[in-house]
């Protein structure tokens, strides 16, 4: 098992696990329900060998995660929904681009209509005011 500090925050830390990790069976249940990575209270954890298998476990792909899950703890949220993944993967693109990650920010804007529904662009004309609200307050 490898951790590492978020680039992104520093107050979450990375926790990537591979099946040889005894705690992979533990979390395994849990990557099913929340997909290749996922976020509990300060830490993120990702799923190594399923990140491998479906051709995400490039640099970009990884920060592109880091940064949804820190995005969902920048806004607060409790539940999930798909507006939530979407402001996620919103505020994720603008935390690439802020920090310099650009392959990663570029990846984040392709992806997000496939994983929305609605164009990256579409998306930040509609809904930019209310989620940068969110993170002034």
């Amino acid at each position: 098992m490898e951790t590492k500090k978020s680039k992104f925050d520093p107050s979450h830390t990375l926790v990537f696990l591979q099946k040889t990790d005894k705690e992979y069976v533990k979390f395994k249940d849990k990557f099913s329900k929340h997909g290749l990575a996922f976020k509990h209270a300060r830490y993120i954890f990702f799923d190594v060998p399923e990140l491998k298998k479906s051709g995400y476990y490039t640099k970009e792909h990884l920060t592109f995660i880091e940064a949804h899950e820190v995005a969902h703890s920048v806004l607060r949220h409790t539940k999930t929904s798909k507006y939530t993944e979407a402001e996620a993967d919103f505020l994720a693109v603008l935390l690439c681009d802020d920090a310099g990650f650009n392959k990663s920010a570029r990846l984040g804007k392709r992806e997000f209509s496939s994983r929305n529904g609605i164009s990256f662009n579409a998306f930040q004309k509609k809904h930019q005011d209310s989620v940068l609200k969110k993170i002034k307050r």
